[in-house]
């Protein structure tokens, strides 16, 4: 990773695990673990979803900024209620590992990131409409010994999301997205928390 005129070189295996338990034929719980190489953003987790081999989400950079190590452990189940219900519940933890140099002296800034996800999702059996009901929240907590004028030192969003869908006709399709989302956070000056 290059920072400015500074580079760090860091060499790591990047190993996943995930596990599938099905109790019943309609309920599914998913565990996994693994590192990459990435630098998620906290308050996207709608906008840009990748799965992880169809087992789980995370995000891509959305900063721009490479070279971050990331661990993660997660879970996630889902269960089928009815023929129109669907619950499906999240949770994990990020922890990132940033390389810096700076002055000939080299370190491992790290970040600490908490999600969770419950969804409601509703289709009935002539599949005219669907809707989901779904509630983010997620903490990011930066590495203290990070300070710059501008870093941010904790952050939480809880975001409300309601998506409706009407497949009006073959050529039609009519989407209602709406969403409340409230961002809480602390700033790191160099004089300490604001």
């Amino acid at each position: 990773d290059n920072i400015g005129s500074s580079s760090t070189y860091l060499q790591h295996w990047l190993p996943k695990l995930g596990l599938v338990f099905t109790p019943e034929p309609d309920t599914h719980l998913r565990l996994a673990a693994w590192q990459g190489m990435s630098a998620p953003g906290v308050g996207d987790a709608t906008l840009a979803p990748v799965s992880l081999a169809g087992i789980l989400q995370t995000r891509p950079s959305s900063a721009g900024v490479n070279g971050q190590l990331e661990h993660t452990v997660a879970l996630r189940g889902d269960s089928q209620l009815s023929s129109s219900w669907l619950l499906d519940a999240k949770t994990q933890q990020r922890w990132t590992e940033q390389p810096s140099s700076s002055g000939g002296v080299q370190a491992l800034f790290e970040q600490h990131v908490d999600e969770s996800r419950l969804g409601l999702h509703w289709q009935p059996v002539d599949h005219t409409w669907t809707m989901s009901v779904t509630y983010d929240y997620e903490r990011y907590q930066n590495d203290p010994n990070l300070s710059s004028l501008d870093s941010v030192d904790t952050q939480k969003l809880n975001s409300e999301l309601v998506n409706m869908r009407w497949f009006a006709s073959a050529q039609w399709t009519v989407n209602l997205n709406w969403s409340h989302n409230e961002v809480t956070s602390t700033q790191q000056l160099s004089t300490g928390p604001l």
